[in-house]
């Protein structure tokens, strides 16, 4: 009798620690996936307050036209354009021309 009680003493405290190894195991689980969700969270934040602030900008008309006229060399009718290169660079261009006569 004594031989059974100690095996069963010994199963629970093999299912209990088994338990307790899963439960250990899904609790690191979860707080890497909590820091990784955190993360993300800070990222998106960042975003919202990038986006928040470019259309605050763009609000006012001016800027929206000065945004216009760097991206394409937009220039409004009784404005003059000046378009300044680097020396550095030079541009060859080269053509030929083939007639059939």
């Amino acid at each position: 009798m004594e031989k059974s009680r100690w095996i069963i003493y010994a199963i629970v405290v093999l299912l209990l620690g088994w338990g307790l190894y899963r439960l250990d195991s899904t609790r690191s689980t979860t707080k890497n996936q909590a820091r990784d969700l955190t993360s993300q969270l800070s990222n998106l934040q960042a975003e919202k307050q990038n986006l928040s602030d470019q259309i605050d900008y763009f609000k006012n008309p001016d800027n929206l036209v000065n945004k216009l006229k760097e991206q394409t060399s937009y220039r409004l009718p009784d404005e003059k354009l000046i378009i300044i290169t680097s020396g550095a660079t030079s541009t060859q261009s080269t053509s030929t021309v083939t007639s059939t006569k």
